[in-house]
């Protein structure tokens, strides 16, 4: 009985440590493929070499990878983009090493998510082209992934590359999106998926006393999974349960939404069943052995508790790294609905008052202005809003880090007081970076206002570049660093102020914490430049000491050496003449009727319709008009999107600009359009949109 009670309390630990396994691996999974798709959306080259690259970085140091393989698969329209796509990379393909492409199963359903890459290479044989949109479990899978933005789970599933398609399998599905279409395909979101059946999670992982067998109820998508880990066939044919359906709480992984049930038996060796005969005979000798059986457990069940300890302590980092992504991602979704509400608010605000100026009146010029710039700096704080959820609409480009450097200098010298000293001190050499040219002015320029305040107006600032590397070791010993090793360009903004304390550097990137007075700042500075640099691919950190000074540091991804073309001069601004009939699509009524009274002031002849719907049916209908100007997200059936795309094929000549409270609605519901048309943000400023409107004029 002393024996029999000791398994069970080894078979309780062992629970435990198989429980543990199965959250650290998912887990695990859950990083490792959020960094893939971060890497996928800032390079978006597609290639097999690049897409090889990724999944090397993000295994590198991975030592029990669950899935049989992980695939890419794009959301596409039509099979015409795959096609379009191998055309194009066709050779590349066939020198990776894969195999001739061709979609399976033969019969194409509506909806398309072929897989076109595929890793590791011998995975590729029977995965490669297979089509979820045929599967109605892998593809509800795939679209609730595209809808909520995280990972999630399919329901059981025979895998492509399962010899016995009885064994039950599984997806873990992640979604990737792309700020622009990739091409040739256009495409804008897809899915990394990752198969696996249960056993693959954590058998080559776990250790069972050699007599136990454990038998392990996943619950997946609402059906009980099942697992049988350790020595199916016993010597003696005799088994003994230990422990039956033993319950752990649910996995926090979506998709696993059944409570974890494990049972426990024990089959005896032969020798197990002879000891009671030898143990009458030889007393002594028994007793020498069932210490010796009580040691060995002991060191096994110690050597499982450390286990499990190291492994709680792994789960934790993974899940900590987890939910700060996520939380990341909720507020970006959180703004991006703020933004396109607070923005149409404003573009009312704005265009009522700059309709005061225009027709004079007893209104006081001066507080004209003061609301003017009001509501601008409120157009500003939104797009701070939008830099720290990492929502910003980016506009990267192969960038010369000394001459935005020097530019950045002259800016300043504008705002800062002669008695702040500023030097510049780029490296020679430096890497070419793919960066926001704007999107660095702005970073750059909240430094120094910081940096301005940190000094009491007097002191040094000093802004300089330089290459470096990051290794993988300095990523290990900095978990929080969202970035891949590789080849960096760091831009640092240094100041001689008065510092600060540690405990207000480990808060100064949470958003609205600051130290200034309510109506100084509202803390989103320094949240919207760690923003854009994790946007774009690196990140930022910050170095203070009290009284001595601060300097933060930002890490830019280099891109590849070539040249950067010298920039073109350009063309002279054009100003608004009138003359033309401008169909306009605009749902709210407030920003209508001010856009309306714009475009009426400067000579156009204005129709506008509310819906998607009716402005397709006026050109239908009459026809005749220059140019169409939409907003992206309308009710009815036809969006902005759809109604441009209408356009460009029915009616080439005419010219489009898109609208939006937004700037991410581009790029989620704009599936390529917004690459192709201008995009004006709203609140947007009466001489820029005359502007852009006499700029896309036909024969102009």
């Amino acid at each position: 009985m002393f024996v029999f009670e000791q398994r069970r309390a080894d078979a309780e630990v062992e629970i435990e440590a198989v429980y543990s396994e199965l959250e650290l691996a998912l887990a695990t999974l859950a990083v490792r493929m959020s960094g893939m798709a971060t890497a996928l959306e800032r390079d978006t080259r597609l290639t097999p070499d690049n897409f090889t690259e990724i999944y090397e970085d993000a295994t590198e140091t991975i030592e029990r990878p669950p899935e049989r393989a992980l695939a890419f698969m794009p959301d596409l329209a039509s099979i015409d983009q795959v096609n379009d796509f191998f055309d194009a990379l066709g050779t590349e393909y066939a020198q990776a090493g894969y195999p001739e492409f061709a979609i399976f199963p033969a019969e194409v359903a509506a909806a398309l998510f072929p897989v076109i890459l595929v890793e590791p290479a011998e995975s590729r044989q029977n995965v490669f082209g297979y089509n979820m949109g045929t599967s109605p479990e892998r593809l509800g899978a795939a679209r609730a992934a595209l809808a909520q933005g995280l990972m999630t789970t399919s329901g059981p599933v025979a895998l492509s590359q399962d010899a016995d398609l009885s064994q039950a399998s599984f997806l873990m599905l992640y979604p990737v999106f792309f700020g622009e279409g990739v091409e040739p395909m256009g495409v804008t979101q897809a899915i990394l998926g990752a198969g696996m059946t249960p056993a693959d999670l954590f058998a080559n992982h776990v250790a069972l006393h050699d007599e136990h067998t454990m038998l392990i109820e996943i619950g997946i998508a609402g059906v009980d999974l099942p697992v049988r880990l350790g020595d199916d066939s016993p010597v003696t044919g005799l088994t003994v349960s230990l422990i039956e359906h033993m319950e752990m709480p649910v996995i926090r992984t979506g998709g696993f939404d059944m409570p974890f049930r494990a049972s426990v038996s024990y089959a005896p060796r032969a020798l197990d069943a002879v000891l009671p005969f030898i143990a009458a005979a030889f007393v002594a000798l028994l007793g020498a052995s069932v210490l010796r059986l009580l040691w060995a457990r002991a060191t096994a069940q110690r050597t499982l508790e450390s286990a499990l300890v190291r492994r709680e302590s792994e789960l934790a980092d993974a899940y900590r790294i987890q939910s700060r992504s996520q939380r990341i991602e909720a507020l970006g979704r959180l703004v991006g609905g703020v933004a396109h509400d607070f923005n149409n608010i404003l573009s009312v605000v704005l265009g009522n008052i700059e309709l005061l100026k225009e027709e004079g009146g007893r209104a006081d010029p001066m507080l004209l202005d003061e609301a003017e710039k009001a509501t601008l700096r409120g157009a500003h704080l939104t797009r701070q809003l939008l830099a720290v959820g990492l929502k910003s609409h980016l506009e990267p480009q192969r960038l010369d880090v000394t001459g935005t450097l020097h530019d950045a200098a002259n800016m300043m010298k504008r705002v800062l007081p002669e008695s702040i000293e500023l030097a510049t001190i780029p490296a020679a050499g430096l890497w070419p970076v793919e960066l926001d040219p704007n999107g660095l002015q702005n970073a750059l320029l909240n430094l120094a206002l910081n940096s301005r305040d940190a000094m009491d107006g007097r002191g040094k600032l000093t802004m300089e570049a330089s290459n470096t590397r990051i290794t993988q070791d300095y990523l290990q010993e900095r978990p929080d660093e969202a970035m891949p090793p590789g080849r960096y360009v760091v831009v640092s903004v240094s100041d001689t102020g008065a510092g600060m304390a540690p405990e207000v550097v480990d808060r100064a990137f949470e958003p609205f914490f600051t130290t200034k007075h309510a109506t100084d700042g509202s803390g989103l500075g320094l949240p919207s430049v760690l923003g854009f640099c994790r946007q774009s691919g690196g990140s930022c950190r910050i170095y203070s000491e009290p009284g001595v000074g601060t300097t933060v540091r930002m890490y830019f991804p280099a891109s590849d050496p070539r040249p950067i073309p010298a920039k073109e001069r350009e063309p002279e601004p054009q100003y608004p003449t009138g003359g033309a009939r401008i169909l306009l699509a605009e749902d709210e009524d407030a920003v209508a009727r001010i856009l309306v009274q714009h475009l009426n002031r400067a000579g156009y002849t204005v129709k506008r319709v509310s819906t998607g719907d009716a402005a397709w049916a006026e050109l239908e209908r009459q026809g005749g008009y220059d140019m169409l100007i939409t907003d992206l997200v309308m009710p009815g059936a036809i969006q902005g999107a759809e109604l441009a795309r209408r356009v460009e094929r029915d009616r080439p000549k005419m010219a489009v600009l898109l609208i939006s409270g937004y700037p991410q609605e581009a790029a989620i519901e704009g599936n390529g359009v917004a690459t192709r048309h201008p995009v004006l943000t709203k609140p947007i400023p009466r001489a820029i949109l005359l502007e852009m409107i006499e700029t896309l004029r036909p024969g102009t």
